[in-house]
């Protein structure tokens, strides 16, 4: 089922617009013929195909679409292939659009730009999401908003909403996250974004940069994501949990990546897996490129499956990499953990080279049940090799709440520093 097709891949154009259209109360039916089979049909609110100069999608309402079919093919609101140098996308309004039918597998994508030979700009902004995915029982995914993995195009991303979603239970091809934005190259910026009260059955992650690995370990990515806010990020199972923020640092080259006044609040776990979430998480990284976090605030990290061991809750976690990394006026508070060898940590940084660490605060992090002997830690700072710098940090572990433990073997750390 399609609702606007413009154009295909071999086709040109100078201007493509499309706005102003409603799309909307789209649904499948029965085939009413013997023996009755329940739809099986992929949907396309809009596909646009032409390899235009510019193309505009705007002021565009899709809204009120029932996707009732158990079709493990891919669904897209709005379907973008065109590699045009110019690309607008904004004010599009997608509403209460779900998939019901179980299937699977499958992805159910909200906006997805495809291209990965796209060049110029692509701007996204002022777009809202509300009322959006597939069943939390489903094995696959939904995704908000994805941007295509071309090396050759800048992606501004920008004052956008994305609330209301559910994803399924499966990371086979794609992350349940708000926005997977692929090939973040030098000039791309996300920012005033808000991203709540998404959730699913495995990894959920707010905000996603990323790019495929072949294109990770060859470019050089330098990029800011700042001034979002999300919250209400939630999963029930798994190994990997929620995070507000994931993020992947170039292998080679030396690109450059800032995180900065982000406010990142209310995640949630209740997985009795063995597993993660995190406030921020980022990895990878080459040798003296640089990597910052400041102004950032990440508070409400919970930790709930009660039958849990070997959870690990962290405000930032930075895993092991040789980048310069600079990390100052963060605010990180309440992070709760109930695994029965659980460890929540404010900065767990792993990395190993030159690190920074000053005026944070750090306060109220909890292990109730753990028997950890390192349970709670207001910085881990676990990079052998590294040359470290931590000064002017305020750590108040159980300020207003005594740490406490049921766990026999409890223990706490300020700074916890590696042992070689």
């Amino acid at each position: 089922m399609v609702g606007i097709k413009v154009g295909n891949s071999t086709a040109g154009a100078t201007l493509v617009t499309i706005s102003g259209n409603h799309i909307h109360d789209c649904t499948f039916f029965n085939d009413p013929a013997p023996p009755a089979l329940s739809p099986t049909g992929d949907f396309y609110g809009i596909d646009v195909g032409f390899n235009a100069t510019t193309v505009n999608i705007i002021d565009n309402i899709i809204e009120d679409n029932v996707l009732n079919t158990s079709t493990s093919l891919v669904q897209y609101l709005i379907f973008n292939n065109t590699t045009s140098s110019n690309v607008t996308v904004s004010g599009n309004q997608m509403l209460n659009n779900y998939k019901t039918i179980t299937s699977v597998s499958g992805v159910y994508y909200g906006y997805y730009s495809a291209s990965g030979s796209a060049t110029g700009t692509q701007n996204f902004y002022d777009n809202v999401i509300d009322g959006f995915g597939i069943p939390s029982t489903q094995n696959g995914s939904a995704c908000a908003v994805r941007i295509s993995t071309s090396l050759g195009q800048t992606k501004l991303v920008y004052n956008n909403t994305i609330t209301n979603m559910t994803g399924g239970t499966s990371l086979s091809t794609m992350y349940n996250c708000g926005m997977y934005i692929d090939g973040m190259t030098t000039g791309s910026e996300v920012y005033g974004n808000t991203l709540s009260n998404i959730s699913g059955g495995s990894l959920v992650s707010g905000i996603h940069l990323a790019s495929a690995a072949a294109l990770n370990t060859t470019n050089n990515l330098s990029y800011n994501c700042y001034n979002n806010t999300i919250s209400g990020i939630s999963s029930t199972s798994g190994v990997q949990g929620p995070m507000g923020i994931s993020a992947y640092m170039p292998t080679s080259g030396s690109g450059a990546m800032s995180f900065f006044n982000n406010s990142i609040t209310d995640l949630n776990s209740t997985s009795t897996s063995a597993g993660y979430m995190y406030g921020i998480y980022i990895t990878g990284g080459t040798t003296g490129a640089p990597l910052t976090f400041y102004g950032n605030t990440i508070h409400d990290l919970q930790h709930t499956g009660v039958t849990a061991t070997s959870m690990a809750v962290s405000g930032i976690l930075v895993g092991s990499g040789p980048q310069i990394l600079t990390v100052f006026g963060n605010s990180i508070s309440d992070i709760s953990n109930t695994g029965t060898t659980g460890i929540s940590i404010g900065l767990n940084l792993q990395n190993t080279n030159s690190v920074n660490i000053y005026n944070n605060f750090i306060q109220r992090l909890s292990s109730t049940a753990s028997g950890n002997t390192l349970a709670v830690q207001g910085i881990l700072a676990a990079g052998s090799g590294a040359t470290w710098n931590v000064r002017y940090n305020t750590i108040a572990l159980g300020y207003g709440t005594p740490l406490s433990s049921t766990g026999s073997n409890f223990g706490f750390t300020g700074i916890q520093f590696p042992t070689t």
